[in-house]
């Protein structure tokens, strides 16, 4: 495990052992970045433990952030979208926390990767950006970007129910960039109370930071701290005051869209053309990004890297080329770090780096120039200290909650917008009822599907199954010819169905389906579990029978013959038994009760050498037996009795030696006493006398 790793195991075990609050339901925090969505949750019952982060459906650690419709107009999101952008972007919106509430001029103008290309645009009646709708046919084209983030947090509280076996999710807790306006945070507390969620609160970016650091690094002294949080889309600086006794202290904060992981993509990607330059359409567009993504992360191990183009030609780009190309962007780094910087009256103590993009050495480099040489860390999770810091505020926030650290009052999070600014944004009552009646029919034809692909599948699996069995060598042992060729007539009709009617199907038509399939084959089942019951039982006796003729000679002339004779019964029983094998369709009468009759011979035969084999174990201690260790009789626990009495000389012996040493001792004390000229031996710094001057 890595240090970072240790630390926060650290930390949630800390909040495991002295968090308790009142029993609740889960809770769920969310960190909607800009190119993924972070979450993680804890259980608030009796005692408050923290999980791991929610994993997507493909068990990434990262969700997408995207929701879309696919064309039979189910509503997906997350992985599920990703896959249906990758052919139809045209049906995907990409959603984050910044977007909310954005004029749609400013929307566009943000940096938007082909990779991440999806639906259009456009404005809402309250001008506002939404999403283009229109591929849905419906009669309203433009859906509201409130809708939207709604859906992606109730994915996400899908995926936490799903992993953590949570009956509801009772709190969110979204964790919010610091450059949204109030009409952004208004619509913001309007997408989310669209949700699954019963509540929610946003939390600032700097308060789950300086929370996460808190714990990690436990400051103990004033102690003023820089977190530079360089992302997808954009860098952002928070300068905090960590004092004994008081919540942490914003003192400045600042940020700058230039410099972002997507700005040193571009320059990975300019560097490539540079030495090999190639036309490239939409979609080999996707393919580069993605490659000038990979080699931009191995610039950030190694002075040189190869990047493959969508040409299939490789380009060999090196650290500094890349570094020369992205001067702007660490001049843009140095002038960030200055305008944070500004309103200090005190010197930063530490600088800790978090974000993925905080990973580029020359940043780092540029960051250490900039902060005049103060220490740089990378104590925390750089890709998921806010969602852990926002997880260790909803703990803190909760009842009876007690915490080891220097945190003792929390910050103050983003309060309920308002009323001026809430106003011309909110939406009318009857737009609300309109898009939460839409989810929920989203919801439920989801859960259709599901429902019905679990059918699907078990009816699938049931059709194969039995198609294999019909199809081996020994199915003529346990079937008729009649039997044989109904089941595998109804089998074979039934797989055709699935392939050629099984995807239009519904729920209901599977499980009858379902139903008939097992009715069909109800009788060669029957005949398969009695034949493999009888195989199975005939196996055991014969093992079993060869295991007590290996041990016959270790028992006494006088028993052999009783054990002779029953061996010599379920020998001639399971005889039979391999007799009817070989053609139980003749006699399935037979082969339940032979299958019986088996295992009574087995269990008679093994109480028998069991009971034999205790009074030879009582006579000889050292006798070996067949089954398991038989209990002791009363006759053998009397001997064991008589035989314990040998335990007394012992403890008899064991205390005449500690009365011995006990003596021995006492003599050596009064010895020293009367050489130290009467004073009192000091033992274990007593005080009464360890306080007085010695006089030798």
């Amino acid at each position: 495990m890595s240090a970072k790793a240790a630390k926060w195991a650290t930390c949630a075990a800390v909040v495991a052992i002295f968090a308790v609050f009142v029993a609740g339901s889960g809770v769920v925090v969310v960190d909607l970045g800009y190119d993924s969505v972070k979450a993680t949750s804890l259980v608030t019952q009796s005692v408050t433990s923290f999980h791991d982060v929610i994993t997507s459906e493909t068990g990434k650690r990262k969700i997408p952030p995207l929701v879309g419709h696919t064309t039979s107009g189910e509503r997906v999101a997350g992985d599920t979208a990703l896959h249906l952008q990758e052919r139809n972007p045209g049906r995907v919106w990409r959603v984050w926390s910044g977007m909310v509430g954005m004029q749609t001029l400013e929307c566009l103008s943000q940096p938007s990767p082909w990779r991440w290309k999806t639906a259009g645009v456009v404005t809402d009646s309250r001008g506002l950006a939404a999403f283009d709708g229109s591929f849905l046919g419906g009669s309203d084209s433009v859906i509201l970007v409130e809708e939207v983030m709604a859906s992606l947090v109730n994915h996400v509280g899908d995926l936490t129910e799903a992993q953590r076996q949570f009956p509801s999710i009772d709190n969110c807790y979204v964790i919010v960039p610091p450059f949204l306006s109030e009409t952004q945070e208004a619509v913001l507390h309007q997408a989310i109370s669209l949700s699954k969620c019963n509540s929610f609160t946003l939390i600032p970016e700097w308060v789950a930071a300086s929370l996460s650091y808190a714990i990690a690094q436990q400051p103990t002294t004033t102690t003023t701290v820089a977190f530079v949080d360089s992302g997808a889309f954009s860098t952002r600086i928070y300068i905090v005051e960590y004092s004994p006794g008081a919540q942490p202290k914003i003192l400045s904060q600042e940020w700058d869209l230039t410099v972002s992981g997507y700005e040193f993509d571009q320059c990975v990607t300019k560097v490539a053309f540079r030495e090999h330059p190639h036309p490239v359409n939409e979609e080999q567009l996707v393919k580069l990004e993605y490659a000038a993504t990979k080699t931009k992360e191995a610039l950030s191990v190694s002075t040189d890297a190869e990047m493959e183009l969508p040409s299939d030609d490789i380009v060999h780009i090196k650290r500094d080329d890349f570094e020369q190309e992205c001067a702007h962007v660490f001049s843009s780094a140095s002038n960030l770090v200055a305008k944070a910087l500004h309103p200090l009256k005190q010197k930063v103590d530490f600088v800790e780096l978090i974000g993925g993009t905080s990973r580029v050495p020359k940043l780092r480099e540029t960051l250490f120039q900039a902060f005049s040489g103060a220490p740089l860390g990378a104590h925390l999770n750089a890709d998921e200290a806010l969602v852990q810091g926002g997880a260790i505020y909803a703990a803190m926030a909760q009842p009876n909650f007690s915490m080891r650290t220097m945190v003792t009052v929390l910050p103050e999070v983003i309060s309920a917008p308002k009323a001026d600014v809430a106003k011309p944004i909110n939406l009318a009552d009857d737009k609300v009822v309109e898009i939460k009646k839409r989810m929920q029919s989203l919801a439920d034809a989801k859960k259709t599907r599901v429902d019905k692909e679990a059918l699907a599948n078990e009816f699938e699996s049931l059709i194969y199954h039995w198609k294999h069995l019909l199809h081996q060598e020994n199915v003529v042992l346990w079937t008729t010819p009649m039997e044989r060729r109904a089941g595998l007539d109804h089998v074979l009709s039934q797989e055709d169905w699935l392939s050629t009617r099984g995807e239009d199907a519904s729920s209901l038509e599977f499980k009858d389906r379902l139903s008939q399939l097992k009715q069909a084959v109800v009788a060669i089942n029957e005949h398969y579990t009695q034949y493999s019951s009888l195989e199975s039982v005939v196996g055991d006796a014969t093992l079993f029978a060869s295991k007590c003729q290996d041990n016959m000679l270790k028992f006494p002339q006088a028993q052999r013959g009783s054990i002779q004779s029953s061996l010599t019964n379920l020998l001639t029983s399971a005889e039979v038994g391999r007799s009817i094998l070989l053609s139980p369709a003749t006699s399935w009468d037979l082969v339940a009760s032979t299958s019986v009759e088996i295992h009574e011979k087995i269990t008679t035969l093994q109480a028998l050498i069991d009971s034999l084999d205790s009074t030879k174990a009582a006579k000889s201690p050292t006798a070996e037996h067949v089954g398991p260790t038989p209990k002791p009789t009363a006759k053998s626990r009397k001997i064991d009795n008589k035989s314990s009495g040998s335990v007394i000389p012992m403890a008899l012996a064991l205390l005449v030696s500690l009365v011995t040493v006990f003596i021995g001792l006492n003599l050596l004390m009064r010895t020293l006493k009367t050489r130290l000229g009467g004073r009192p031996l000091l033992l274990f710094g007593d005080t009464k006398y360890g306080q007085k001057k010695r006089r030798h």
